[in-house]
């Protein structure tokens, strides 16, 4: 009796047990297909984490600034000028807004103008310091450091001649650390005319110019800007350097993605190099990253790469210059957001206006192009 009752005991508990392993797997199912249903996010809130803001903090700090700028109405939010969708149709359109507006009330230049040339519109004005604390919010001022130990190539960016002066002395920081080695520098810059005012002081940049046999100011170039900064360097001369000179081409100047796609020249002449660290600095750090990976993209460049560089200095004066780069930023991104979210759209209006955003981004255009012909 004892042993049947134990058999007994024994079913019942293995009878038991059972039923919860089944109860358990079913909801393990049931939980699959709910993250299977929501590959997709269903608003541009839910669509913010792609840009890298996942932090509910961040993405109220950018409701802030949205609505400081009149994109979103002072009684409106984020969730209700953008609401949830049933469709990606829609969410799209959301999506194709955001760039558009951002663009508009954020980035505001057009044609051929550069960011020291824009006049800081009224709304930035009024409340700077509120604007200021939300921009912080947004991890567009703070240093981002190397993770790569042992990368092949230290990659400086051309800029104005002080931003360029500040990213050779962050590699020099670093290097002194001895936390960084690396077989190739790479200044990458190009033939950008040079501003008196913006660049330095006039006779700051005839001194140059004679230095490089320059008689015309005209001529001086964001090229020889690097020289001189790179001469004067606490890493001149510490590794194997290359300086590409990027030609304007049919553009009134170079940009990071015409540079880049110089560079991609380079790579392919170097099979040895896996990996890069490129020097910028805040707040210009992902915006960089952006474009760099739409490029690598478009010329199928396989190569680890990280963007790092200092913090940017704070104050109230730099608060249009923070949100330009916060623009430049959400506008670069989009493509990949789009990549890789899956967001699509059949309507052919809707796809027009979003390349007319890159089209004069000639690599940037063909990847939004061959994105939305799929």
């Amino acid at each position: 009796m004892r042993f049947f009752n134990s058999i007994g005991l024994l079913n019942k508990k293995t009878i038991l047990i059972g039923i919860g392993i089944f109860i358990i797997a079913a909801a393990n199912i049931v939980h699959a297909d709910c993250l299977k249903k929501q590959t997709h996010p269903n608003s541009l809130w839910d669509v913010l984490d792609y840009y890298g803001l996942n932090q509910p903090e961040q993405k109220e700090a950018l409701q802030f600034i949205m609505q400081k700028a009149g994109i979103i109405k002072p009684t409106s939010s984020f969730m209700s000028t953008f609401p949830k969708r049933n469709n990606t149709s829609l969410l799209f359109k959301d999506i194709l807004s955001f760039v558009e507006l951002t663009q508009k009330h954020f980035t505001i230049r057009s044609g051929t103008q550069e960011r020291w040339e824009i006049a800081p519109p009224q709304w930035t004005q009024e409340n700077q310091e509120e604007i200021l604390k939300a921009l912080i919010k947004l991890n567009i001022t703070n240093e981002v450091t190397p993770t790569f130990l042992d990368p092949s190539v230290i990659c400086v960016l051309g800029s104005t001649m002080n931003s360029m002066i500040s990213r050779l002395q962050y590699i020099g920081s670093v290097l002194n650390k001895n936390t960084l080695k690396a077989k190739y520098l790479v200044l990458l810059v190009g033939k950008r005319k040079v501003t008196i005012g913006v660049d330095g002081a006039e006779e700051a940049l005839r001194k140059i110019a004679k230095k490089y046999h320059i008689s015309d100011l005209s001529k001086l170039t964001e090229t020889h800007l690097m020289r001189e900064a790179y001469s004067n360097s606490n890493i001149f001369n510490k590794l194997p350097t290359d300086i590409i000179d990027t030609p304007a081409g049919n553009l009134p100047r170079p940009t990071t993605e015409t540079t880049v796609h110089e560079l991609c020249g380079w790579l392919r002449a170097h099979p040895n190099v896996d990996s890069i660290i490129f020097i910028s600095n805040q707040p210009y750090i992902k915006y960089q990253e952006a474009i760099i990976n739409e490029v690598f993209k478009r010329e199928n460049i396989i190569i680890k790469f990280e963007v790092v560089g200092p913090e940017v200095g704070l104050n109230k004066a730099k608060t249009q210059n923070l949100l330009e780069a916060l623009g430049s930023q959400i506008w670069a991104q989009t493509p990949s957001v789009i990549a890789r979210t899956k967001i699509s759209t059949d309507d052919q209006s809707l796809k027009d206006a979003f390349i007319k955003l890159y089209a004069k981004q000639p690599l940037i255009y063909k990847n939004v192009e061959s994105l939305l012909s799929q």
